[in-house]
């Protein structure tokens, strides 16, 4: 796993992956608030969206969906209407088993179609 990303990484990171995801939707499946710390946690999933330019046939169109679970706790400021800080968890073993092989594999096939492209 990487280090915690400063403004720019996160700008290049999101910038990678616009390159091969069309989408990430991630849906809340609970909230958990406590006024005493002024903290939410939401416990939530997502869904990948990658790119049909991206994708090959080596691999069915269910396996392009990889589906991850998160947990945000977010703090809040004295007023409650902006976030202070922000921690996030995933489930690290399945992000390297299944969502890492996918994004380095529709990164392969982007290079792959570019370089054809002569871009």
């Amino acid at each position: 796993m990487s280090a915690p990303l400063d403004k720019r990484g996160m700008l290049d990171h999101i910038g990678r992956t616009r390159n091969v995801m069309s989408g990430f939707p991630v849906t809340a499946k609970e909230y958990i608030e406590s006024e005493a710390s002024n903290q939410v946690i939401v416990w939530a999933t997502s869904q990948t969206i990658f790119r049909d330019d991206v994708k090959d046939d080596g691999i069915s169109q269910q396996e392009w969906v990889y589906q991850g679970e998160y947990v945000f706790m977010l703090t809040m400021d004295e007023t409650g209407e902006k976030i202070t800080r922000t921690i996030e968890f995933l489930d690290s073993k399945a992000t390297d088993r299944g969502l890492r092989p996918l994004m380095k594999r529709a990164n392969e096939n982007r290079d792959k179609r570019l370089a054809t492209e002569g871009k």
